[in-house]
């Protein structure tokens, strides 16, 4: 979708992503401003991306695309392909989970 899309489906509650975002990466619109992923408020965002590319590759994230398609590599991997991508927070909790269980093996 282009920018103009990308912008009236923020404003219908959706997140959208770009093709240069990584796949756990997306913007959504709150109260007419701009937050990324992290809620972190993104100021002048459209100031500040004024390229070309900008103008188009926009899609609703979640929804499978062949970014998001890649080999099987872990067993998380199936689940992310049927349901929207991890955050990094989410995959910072399973990264501590899966550390925790180690130690708890070696005692």
């Amino acid at each position: 979708m282009n920018k103009q899309e990308a912008i009236l489906a923020m404003l219908d509650g959706n997140r959208v992503t770009h093709q240069t975002f990584t796949s756990d990466e997306y913007i959504y619109m709150k109260d007419g401003k701009i937050y990324d992923e992290e809620d972190f408020l993104l100021y002048q965002f459209w100031e500040l991306r004024t390229d070309d590319c900008w103008d188009n590759y926009w899609s609703i994230f979640g929804i499978i695309n062949s970014k998001q398609i890649f080999p099987l590599i872990n067993p998380y991997s199936a689940q992310e392909l049927f349901r929207r991508p991890l955050t990094r927070r989410e995959r910072r909790k399973i990264e501590r989970e899966k550390k925790m269980a180690r130690k708890r093996q070696t005692k």
